[in-house]
């Protein structure tokens, strides 16, 4: 399966490509950048671009993203300082999501339009991250959690937890438990 990039797109020559994705108009893909099979990476994405760290002059890094995401269009993903930021599979990105350096997804996460994620922030497996919402540097949002609308994450998300508002936590995400048959 041959990938599909669209002429206007920006592709390091350092970048290396799995098979069957496809990369809409206007994006750039910075060299440093892995990218795993059938993905696709919408309109104006930038992929690899500096990290925002004032004290920071280097961005040595990498990223890793896996198969069978759905980036869409105009979501910014920042290339780590040192080590990888890290996207799993069967993701699927928003628009107009920032994924800041150095951080780490699982695998069937959902990160919702707006949503800005900062550096060194760990999400697992089976989360979902909602419209415009913050998750500070270094938090971890724990495997099935839920954080709402417009939340601002200042501390750790356990497991499954839905979480609103600033860190309030109102119960367990039930949804996710049952579909992933967790009683």
């Amino acid at each position: 399966m041959e990938n599909n990039i669209h002429p206007t797109a920006i592709v390091g020559e350092n970048v290396k490509i799995g098979k069957g994705n496809t990369i809409g108009a206007y994006s750039v893909i910075y060299d440093g950048v892995e990218i795993g099979d059938n993905n696709e990476i919408g309109s104006f994405v930038i992929i690899g671009g500096r990290g925002e760290i004032r004290k920071a002059n280097e961005f040595n890094g990498k990223i890793v993203i896996g198969n069978d995401n759905l980036i869409n269009h105009h979501v910014t993903i920042d290339k780590s300082i040192e080590g990888y930021t890290l996207l799993g599979s069967n993701n699927f990105i928003m628009t107009k999501a920032h994924l800041g350096h150095d951080v780490a997804i699982g695998n069937n996460v959902t990160i919702s339009s707006g949503a800005n994620i900062g550096g060194h922030v760990v999400i697992h497996d089976h989360a979902n991250v909602g419209l415009n919402a913050e998750v500070h540097q270094r938090k971890i949002i724990g495997r099935g959690a839920m954080v709402g609308m417009g939340a601002s994450i200042t501390k750790d998300v356990k497991g499954f937890e839905k979480v609103v508002g600033v860190n309030r936590v109102i119960g367990e995400n039930e949804r996710k438990l049952k579909e992933l048959g967790i009683e």
